[in-house]
């Protein structure tokens, strides 16, 4: 198939997927408000999120749908990335397939619908590998810089995939290019997080006040140890079939494409929190190495993409199927706000917002506190629990009630009755 038809047809998912639904997440909510706040709009910061997204965002965070559209083109590139790998090895057919798989992965396809940071982070490690495999073969110390720099962007779109430094280190020291050249490597990775660095000391006072908090959290709760492999069929659904193709003989030749997905899968495993959507930073890696020994199956592809995208919407549809968010009806708002989805009502109220206090005890002297003018409640936000209990404000105003097929949300004025 031409190279033309197959990032047309990526093109046609990708844009797809990013206009199917334009009721946001809680994440694609704050990461849209940080790139607000960025640009000069003092309502929202959630200082724990890496900035990169955020900052991409700015020159779109005006429309949510040229926001989502510009995620399309970076989906796109995940999968010209992988491609360009390919052809790397001097298999563009492979690229081509590969290309296809990455677009018709029920995950990413899943994923692809809101702005969170796993395809992008995934976009600067392809970038990252491709342009050490680069240096790899030519030497030329400008891809070698790239690819650590590109590291340094992919850990400042999720702080975890950060691994990828210490993975090229060892890739250097593997492929025998480990000299001097690993000192400048290590300064031009570390440049783009200063700025950031001081950033947070003059927001907060900490100067690793986002790698505390933006690790601390996931770090601190636990997930069942079998996630990843209890959620394999969703992650890869008919794909599946050719994982095997991994473990060919031809494919030991290909470590610099092996090593991280094997290193960060290990990582991610040992780490206390798992979400599958993690899993997206390997899935390219793993359908790159089965598109290289995919021959035999060719003729099953089209079977096996068509099902991985109706899967994928499969997995969409209960979003899709609220209707219009609650959140999004409440309207705009005036002051301070008290919100169970502090970065949905900041998003849709244009509004302050602030989170409740984990005690009820706090409840009152936290509202003078702040100079609360709106509570907002909902019955699908457990956090704190108190909070989902109607009855404890009834001595305020119920200033507005909305709904959508999925929760209903309770808007309460500090207006005492």
């Amino acid at each position: 198939m031409d190279k033309k038809i197959v990032f047309g047809i990526i093109a046609i998912i990708q844009i797809f997927a990013a206009l199917n639904t334009l009721d946001i997440r809680w994440d694609e909510a704050a990461y849209i408000m940080n790139s607000k706040y960025f640009s000069g709009q003092d309502i929202y910061l959630e200082l724990i999120r890496p900035p990169i997204l955020s900052l991409l965002l700015i020159p779109f965070n005006w429309s949510l749908i040229g926001m989502r559209l510009l995620y399309a083109f970076i989906g796109m590139l995940v999968s010209y990335l992988a491609y360009c790998i390919c052809v790397e090895y001097k298999k563009e057919r492979a690229g081509k397939t590969a290309a296809l798989l990455i677009a018709t992965n029920s995950l990413f396809f899943y994923w692809s619908h809101w702005i969170y940071s796993e395809i992008p982070t995934t976009m600067f490690i392809l970038a990252s590998i491709l342009f050490f495999i680069r240096y790899d073969k030519k030497s030329k110390d400008k891809d070698l810089y790239l690819a650590f720099f590109m590291a340094s962007l992919s850990f400042l779109t999720r702080y975890t995939s950060g691994i990828i430094f210490p993975v090229l280190i060892l890739m250097l020291i593997i492929n025998k290019k480990a000299d001097w050249k690993i000192i400048p490597s290590i300064i031009v990775f570390l440049l783009p997080i200063l700025p950031w660095l001081f950033y947070n000391l003059l927001q907060s006072g900490d100067l690793f006040y986002t790698f505390i908090w933006g690790v601390f959290w996931p770090a601190s709760n636990t997930s069942n140890f079998w996630t990843y492999f209890i959620n394999l069929p969703i992650i890869f659904t008919s794909q599946l079939v050719l994982l095997p193709l991994i473990f060919k003989k031809g494919n030991k030749k290909y470590s610099n494409i092996f090593l991280f997905p094997l290193i960060l899968f290990v990582f991610y495993q040992i780490f206390s929190y798992k979400e599958s959507r993690f899993f997206i930073q390997i899935v390219p890696f793993v359908l790159i190495l089965v598109s290289f020994e995919v021959k035999k199956l060719e003729k099953f592809l089209p079977i096996i993409m068509v099902s991985g995208l109706l899967f994928g919407q499969i997995l969409v549809s209960p979003n899709i199927m609220c209707g219009q968010d609650a959140f999004s009806k409440v309207g705009e708002l005036e002051g301070m706000v008290l919100s169970v989805a502090w970065p949905l009502n900041a998003y849709y109220s244009n509004v302050k917002v602030k989170a409740f206090p984990e005690n009820s005890e706090e409840f009152e002297t936290f509202l003078d506190e702040f100079n609360i003018t709106y509570i907002i409640t909902s019955d699908a936000y457990g956090w704190p629990e108190y909070a989902k209990n109607q009855d404890f404000f009834s001595d305020y105003e119920l200033y507005k009630q909305t709904t959508d097929l999925c929760k209903n949300v309770w808007v309460y004025s500090l207006q005492k009755t």
